[in-house]
């Protein structure tokens, strides 16, 4: 039988107070922890380019969030949440720019009191109408009554940000600017990356003054990031499952690169270890477990994105639920820039196994050094342990 994996060995005491409500303004004044062969020092996130090396490729996720929180009203006057996951027929990027009706995989708040031949009308400057295609499947369909209007304008001019629960907030206006990368591009997420909230322009002009490569690759992150571990083994827990997108020029540059290689939060870390086990698997749908369950058959990382070039000369689209805990070792990754997590959390557990048990010298660090902590929170600098 497989040793277990306690979740009760990576909970902390995070105070409420440590949860930042708000991010830092500028942005890139959020302070920086790093970690490296053992050590620990402080900085500002501004200093990033003073601190890596020269040979550094960040890697950074360009989806972006979409406003997908709708609040309907009944007849009876009770509100009704809708919460736009991802078009159950086509890309979220492409729904964005449709007309007319889509079916909608959804959460519903409330959902007991919509009935199943209700329809639920959303007024305003983008009107719409909402109705059941699948109550049990969680299923909605959407019909825009205005056929001038996008999904895009839908959720542009009524659509709320759909910030963290643990938030414990109402999204407000600038949460529009503040929940998006300065980079992000293409529409899909329902959370956002972020480890890469704490960029601006002028600390990307920076990295590039100094000969530091950025490449972006697309992952959207679904609604299941913020799914707790609820199994007493952390192996046994199910992961969720979400699509990604990978240029060609992307894998060239991943092929090529010699220097470390720095995914800018646990979604780009993902997406680059499931390119990893792509080229392993001879897939494009890379299952939880599999790097557990696998033998490597390509020894570098540099074999690898070469057989997926040759495999896929135009780039790479496929899904991922790779789920990583300690025991794995990042086959990408040679470091990581990313957030304070959740107590007990699957990006916790992601942590722990790219740095070991430091993990928790450093979270003690950035706890007694007043460091912010998740979404809105400050950032970390985590290279991997021996």
């Amino acid at each position: 039988m497989a040793e277990e994996l306690l979740i009760s060995e990576f909970m902390y005491d995070l105070p409420n107070d440590r949860i930042a409500k708000f991010p830092v303004k500028p942005r890139d004044h959020a302070r920086l922890l790093q970690w490296k062969n053992g050590s620990i020092d402080h900085h500002h996130f501004f200093d990033l380019p003073q601190i890596l090396p020269q040979n550094a490729l960040l890697v950074v996720n360009r989806s972006r969030v979409i406003a997908a929180r709708l609040i309907l009203r009944r007849k009876s006057g009770a509100k009704v949440e809708v919460f736009l996951l991802k078009p159950s027929e086509i890309a979220t990027e492409e729904a964005m720019q449709a007309h007319g009706i889509l079916t909608w995989e959804a959460m519903v708040g409330n959902r007991k009191r919509w009935a199943e031949d209700e329809s639920l009308l959303l007024d305003g400057p983008v009107p719409a109408r909402f109705f059941w295609v699948n109550k049990n499947l969680n299923l909605v369909g959407v019909e825009l009554t205005n056929p001038k209007h996008r999904f895009k304008d839908l959720v542009d001019q009524a659509g709320k940000m759909p910030l963290p629960p643990y938030l414990n907030r109402e999204a407000v206006d600038s949460d529009k600017v503040d929940y998006q990368t300065v980079y992000s591009k293409e529409e899909g997420s329902v959370a956002a990356p972020t480890a890469g909230l704490h960029f601006t322009e002028e600390v990307i002009a920076r990295l590039k003054d100094k000969g530091i490569s950025m490449q972006s690759l697309v992952l959207h992150v679904g609604a299941g990031t913020f799914q707790p571990v609820t199994t007493e083994n952390a192996k046994d827990h199910h992961m969720h499952t979400e699509s990604f997108r990978v240029e060609a020029e992307v894998l060239r540059t991943l092929a090529t690169h010699q220097g470390p290689i720095i995914p800018v939060g646990t979604t780009a870390l993902r997406t680059l270890e499931s390119l990893f086990w792509a080229a392993q698997l001879d897939r494009l749908s890379i299952p939880s477990h599999a790097p557990y369950q696998q033998k490597i058959r390509r020894a570098s990382r540099q074999e690898a994105m070469h057989h997926l070039l040759q495999k896929y000369p135009t780039g790479i689209t496929g899904d991922t639920s790779i789920y990583i805990y300690p025991g794995y070792k990042t086959q990408m990754a040679d470091a990581i820039i990313t957030n304070f997590h959740q107590p007990g959390s699957t990006l916790m557990l992601l942590i722990a196994a790219l740095v070991g048990d430091a993990w928790k010298s450093i979270y003690t660090e950035a706890l007694t050094n007043s460091y912010r902590f998740l979404s809105y929170g400050d950032a970390s600098l985590l290279w991997r342990g021996e």
